[in-house]
């Protein structure tokens, strides 16, 4: 199957999970998640804004600003490419659904790139190695290039796959959380500093 079919595929088991057991198996997700060792002191944590039928974030997002963590999330430039930004706790009820289809933060507080400790990954698709399908954009290819903090994904059991097909361009993924386990790919880097990002 390409990957176009596979998108296809994993979407519709992910769309066929009732809501009920989608919350569940977030809430599942974010408490793993959130007891991982890479966000154990992290100062910043890069999260996506989550769809309906994905991982949902609010409450690790939540929960990150509770305990002081600044939130960086992706924020869709009208060229179609992604920049990250600052999220606030006031800006959080003001969260709303982007020229693109994609939610997005109020106000445009644009961050240094690489300006966090630890990336929360959304992902169609992901394999065992740390392989990951994305929508087809190629945006967190772009954004995890080069990057060495950790890299995580949030992913329901059903987005789990023996094997991803892999371009010259996609990066894997240090560890993927699901409701029922959490797997590492590569063993747990050294802490890096973030080059921070104000306020």
């Amino acid at each position: 199957m390409d990957k176009q079919g596979l998108r296809s595929h994993l979407r519709a088991l992910r769309r066929s999970m009732t809501p009920d057991d989608r919350a569940a198996a977030s809430a599942a997700v974010c408490r793993s998640a959130l007891a991982l060792p890479e966000l154990h002191g992290a100062r910043a944590v890069h999260v996506y804004l989550s769809l309906p039928d994905e991982v949902a974030t609010a409450d690790i997002i939540s929960a990150l600003m509770d305990k002081g963590v600044h939130v960086v999330v992706p924020w869709m430039e009208a060229d179609a490419s992604m920049s990250s930004v600052r999220l606030l706790a006031e800006d959080v009820l003001a969260i709303s659904i982007g020229p693109r289809g994609v939610p997005a933060a109020p106000i445009r507080r644009v961050v240094a790139a690489d300006a966090w400790d630890v990336v929360l990954v959304p992902v169609v698709g992901v394999d065992r190695g740390g392989n990951r399908l994305g929508n087809g954009a190629g945006h967190y290819d772009r954004l995890l290039s080069g990057r060495r903090c950790p890299t995580v994904a949030l992913a329901f059991d059903c987005q789990m796959m023996r094997a991803i097909p892999v371009e010259d361009h996609d990066v894997a993924l240090d560890v993927i959380v699901t409701p029922t386990q959490v797997h590492r790919t590569r063993p747990r880097p050294e802490r890096r500093a973030s080059v921070g990002i104000g306020g």
